[in-house]
């Protein structure tokens, strides 16, 4: 990673290990075929292709899902992996069979079946053993460069880093500073008496904050230690990095404008349209049935209209009407606009189960049509309370640069919150979004929104390192929003 940069060594690592295992499937009916017609290019090869494309990319998408391609999966037990990895691989040799029953041409032989699933069950297997002996084998070693005692406040935090592909060096001091007490904190020199060869005795990568690079004297010695190899990377890359999400009081205006300035605006302006038409209209044809099902539910068992509109804003502030299951009572706000939170009273028995499965979300999809909405971007929120949360959450209202979603980065990184301070964490992701968003990041947010509905919504609080500096001292405390700020959809 490089100070301001687009890569992410995160996504990176999920791409190819999603690749690879995609291709193994590819490979794995291709190798079988050759064996059972010996030919390299076997005629029926062709009818096989579409059963054969499904599958390669069913596989890792599920197991994505199940959380096999996370650093946290290196938590698992052997046990549980092998459970995982085990349903992933049947589903998809189940989905081979269903597809060949549906479609007669496309149907794979038994030979060619039984050869393709010995060779894929074996080779992805193989590939996430090596996957897992290799993160085991050395974590990124991480040190943070010193000059200030606010420097070493954030050296103790990153220490605090709960990641088992990241270990915490130590510090490394600079600018004539020299800390009193690195209370536990491994001093492991001066970073300008560094050289790459020794540095990789004992650290990968620096840690330093923005305004260290404008400072010649630093910025001179951190080129050359760049240029032999070493991992250079702001506070905020770290971030990215480790957690994709971006702390807000580290951003500033070239941050707002070098992420705006990605590469990814073809993607924004044709791509994302194109792919938020195509997949919505698959899925009203495959959700339709549920949703009328749950509408006459909704009908018979409360009074009311079957659903809920309510004002939000779009994206650069334009208001829309926003089309929901109404899962509340009528009278849900009858006390003035508030933000609905977890066990909320006001939801109906059948509302609770329609929000736990996301079905009360499913009329959303015409707001996608109209292109009012994406499949993947910052919830929607009512005009007033963005208005009162901007004047309290420094750059709230870029997060209206992008088109609202269905679902979206914060949405499946962080639990559901109502305060303040949980909007401001939710912006930190949907922040990082704006910089990295992609087809790749839509679909791996939609792969994950599958997971927590799944999961009956079920999301655990990320583990990031609350971030503290000399104008925020109390960061961690999660301020109710008032009452006339905290509005949400009776929905």
């Amino acid at each position: 990673m490089s100070i301001y940069g687009n890569r992410s060594r995160h996504w990176e690592s999920v791409g190819r290990r999603f690749m690879t295992d995609a291709l193994l499937v590819a490979l794995s009916f291709y190798a079988s075929s050759v064996i059972r017609f010996s030919e390299w290019w076997p005629e029926k090869l062709g009818f096989y292709l579409p059963p054969i494309v499904v599958c390669s990319f069913l596989l890792p998408c599920v197991i994505y899902i199940f959380g096999l391609y996370s650093e946290e999966s290196m938590h698992f037990s052997g046990f549980r992996r092998s459970v995982l990895l085990s349903a992933a691989l049947g589903l998809t040799l189940v989905v081979a069979l269903a597809y060949g029953s549906i479609d007669l041409d496309a149907r794979i032989g038994r030979g060619v079946m039984g050869l393709a699933a010995m060779f894929f069950s074996l080779s992805v297997s193989m590939h996430h053993v090596v996957l897992l002996n290799r993160a085991r084998r050395r974590p990124l070693r991480l040190a943070c460069l010193v000059i200030t005692a606010d420097d070493l406040e954030e050296a103790h935090r990153l220490a605090s880093i709960d990641k088992p592909q990241v270990k915490f060096a130590g510090i490394v001091t600079g600018a004539d500073y020299a800390p009193a007490d690195s209370r536990g904190l491994a001093e492991l020199g001066r970073f300008d008496d560094f050289d790459a060869g020794r540095a990789g005795d004992q650290f990968d990568g620096i840690v330093v904050r923005q305004t260290h690079v404008l400072r010649a004297e630093i910025a001179s010695p951190l080129r050359s230690l760049r240029y032999q190899g070493l991992h250079i990377m702001t506070l905020i890359d770290a971030f990215e990095d480790l957690f994709q999400m971006v702390p807000v009081e580290l951003i500033d205006g070239g941050w707002l404008l070098q992420a705006c300035s990605m590469p990814q605006m073809i993607y924004i302006r044709k791509l994302k349209r194109a792919f938020d038409i195509v997949v919505s209209l698959v899925l009203l044809l495959l959700l339709g049935p549920i949703c009328l099902a749950a509408m006459l539910l909704i009908r018979l068992t409360s009074r009311g209209p079957v659903l809920f509109r309510q004002t939000r804003s779009g994206r650069f502030g334009k208001v829309f009407t926003v089309v929901k299951l109404r899962t509340m009572r009528t009278d849900a706000e009858a006390d003035g606009p508030r933000w609905s939170s977890a066990g909320d009273a006001r939801v109906t028995p059948l509302g609770r189960l329609l929000r736990k499965y996301r079905i009360d979300e499913i009329p959303q999809l015409i707001n996608i049509l109209r292109g009012e909405m994406s499949f993947v971007g910052p919830r929607p929120e009512r005009p007033e309370f963005v208005s009162d949360l901007e004047k309290q959450i420094p750059h709230y209202r870029e997060r209206l640069h992008l088109q609202p979603g269905l679902t979206g980065w914060a949405q499946v990184c962080y639990p559901y919150g109502a305060t303040v301070e949980d909007a401001r964490r939710k912006l930190e992701y949907d922040l990082y979004y704006l910089k990295h968003m992609s087809l790749a990041l839509d679909v791996f947010t939609l792969l994950d929104t599958v997971r927590i509905i799944l999961n009956g919504g079920a999301r655990s609080a990320p583990r990031v390192p609350a971030f503290v500096n000399g104008n925020d001292k109390h960061r961690e405390v999660a301020v109710p929003l008032p009452s006339t700020v905290s509005g949400s959809s009776p929905s």
